[in-house]
């Protein structure tokens, strides 16, 4: 779930490449003749930047490639990952020239810190987004906002995953329930964009969006 993600902040960043967490494995081992043809395909069309998962000990960190001011670094949301940094920089280094990218530092960049013991995920995905939109890393981390950004998440990943234009996100039907014409007019959400039969809404008594609560 963590990888669908993340891979949803990447594609809405234009020049941004996401990688699993076996490629950033591979990149890790910075060995040349490892590197799959979809590794070297994601690498040679990231612009901007390259984000991807680090998975261990059943905990995510991040890593962020920025390609534009030729930093690394690896956010780890319980603690300091500064050696991770310089290890992984080293091996990006060493296989650079293959990308045509100029030489890479490590550097530390300054987030919130997980309070629980499973937020890590979300706040590897907030980091994510944040970074790519060049924002702040300071993120309220405690369990109950965690929480509701993980719902949030939840609906990035439910609104990616079906064709939003073509269903009612009330009754989650495309046609008409009934053949009167009850169902044919449609609403959308001026913020989310998504579909609702006007009847369903009618019926539902709802005042706000069920997805971004604008009303």
């Amino acid at each position: 779930i963590i990888n669908a993600l993340l891979a949803a902040v990447a594609s809405q960043h234009d020049g941004a490449a996401f990688l699993l967490h076996y490629e950033v494995d591979i990149l890790f081992r910075g060995v040349e003749d490892q590197f799959t043809a979809e590794l070297i395909d994601k690498l040679h069309n990231a612009k901007k930047a390259i984000i991807g998962t680090i998975y261990r000990n059943q905990h995510f960190m991040l890593l962020f490639v920025d390609l534009e001011r030729h930093n690394v670094a690896v956010l780890d949301p319980l603690l300091s990952s500064e050696q991770l940094n310089i290890s992984i920089c080293a091996n990006l280094n060493s296989v650079r020239h293959c990308f045509g990218w100029h030489e890479m530092q490590p550097i530390t960049i300054k987030h919130s810190i997980q309070q629980d013991g499973n937020s890590c995920g979300v706040l590897v995905c907030k980091f994510a987004d944040l970074l790519l939109s060049d924002s702040s890393l300071n993120i309220n981390s405690a369990p109950r906002e965690m929480a509701l950004s993980r719902l949030e998440l939840w609906k990035t990943l439910l609104l990616r995953a079906v064709d939003q234009e073509n269903l009612c996100w009330m009754c989650g039907e495309k046609e008409a329930a009934s053949h009167d014409g009850a169902y044919d007019n449609w609403i959308q959400c001026e913020k989310c964009f998504i579909w609702f039969h006007e009847a369903c809404i009618r019926q539902s008594c709802i005042s706000t969006c069920v997805f971004c609560d604008r009303i």
